[in-house]
């Protein structure tokens, strides 16, 4: 199945905010994640207040992570539950225990560590 430019930034905005609300919450380990390139992480974390995601950042340049304050009108309960699909139309290959352990509610950070 083929999708639009539209419907895969918005599943790559809800992909980076799932792993940012589970701890993955640095550039490097969310390009480790995904396989993003590191540009593309950073310009999809800028652009998650266009589907109304507050994202923040802590911490200093080299050592801060970023938070999710508020998934404004998404239930990330429901993004989450649908991890697996985002993770289909994006064509990534996560790590199946890390979709495991995101639809369950555990950080998967144990899991890139490794």
């Amino acid at each position: 199945m083929t999708y639009n430019k539209s419907k895969l930034a918005f599943n790559r905005k809800l992909l980076i905010a799932t792993l940012i609300d589970s701890n993955i919450g640095s550039v490097p380990m969310l390009v480790d994640a995904t396989g993003m390139n590191r540009r593309t992480v950073q310009e999809v974390i800028n652009s998650l207040s266009d589907v109304d995601i507050t994202c923040l950042r802590a911490g200093s340049t080299k050592s801060g992570y970023y938070y999710i304050s508020d998934w404004g009108l998404l239930d990330k309960n429901k993004v989450r539950n649908k991890l697996r699909h985002t993770n289909d139309v994006l064509e990534f290959v996560l790590n199946e225990q890390i979709i495991l352990n995101l639809i369950k509610g555990y950080s998967g950070q144990a899991q890139l560590d490794t």
